[in-house]
């Protein structure tokens, strides 16, 4: 079985793509602990045009490489990537790459069990909601602006070095 998926939008102009009946289960019955996500965000120019993505599960997956790019200039209000849910019990790293303003801001967080999230190779907004009770995190941001929302649990043993971009870090 593939360890690489991908999901595009269609160029639609003004309108954006919420895909509320696209749950990616990336469950590989193969074995493979480490899978690729591209997505790709092919809205051009107007605010709204975001790629929401509802569900992504990733059960047995460790480690998760999400790509996510866009069309539009990352000054551009077209170029956002949402999930909405990511369901991962396993999930001990999380990387992020590309161009897009990438989001996840789900009110329960990220997975208690991620240690390490990985968005050097992200040129743009990154904006994470972590989890109520995850436990030691390390983060390491691209050149984009990041925010990280750590809620109740940022402690001395979380590690944040945001990378190039102005960033945020709330708790």
């Amino acid at each position: 079985q593939a360890s690489t998926y991908g999901v595009s939008t269609m160029s639609t102009g003004d309108n954006g793509d919420t895909l509320a009946l696209l749950n990616i289960d990336l469950e590989d019955a193969s074995g493979d602990t480490a899978i690729t996500l591209n997505l790709n965000n092919k809205q051009t120019t107007a605010a709204g045009n975001d790629m929401v993505i509802t569900e992504v599960q990733a059960a047995g997956v460790e480690t998760l490489t999400i790509n996510a790019d866009a069309v539009a200039s990352t000054s551009s209000a077209a170029d956002n990537i949402e999930i909405a849910t990511l369901t991962a019990t396993s999930l001990t790293t999380l990387n992020i790459n590309g161009d897009a303003d990438f989001l996840y801001d789900n009110a329960a967080g990220l997975e208690d069990g991620i240690t390490t999230i990985n968005a050097s190779g992200a040129t743009d907004v990154v904006n994470l909601l972590l989890s109520p009770d995850s436990g030691a995190v390390t983060y390491t941001g691209g050149s984009g602006v990041d925010t990280l929302n750590f809620g109740e649990t940022l402690t001395s043993a979380d590690s944040v070095d945001g990378g190039a971009g102005s960033d945020t870090v709330t708790a």
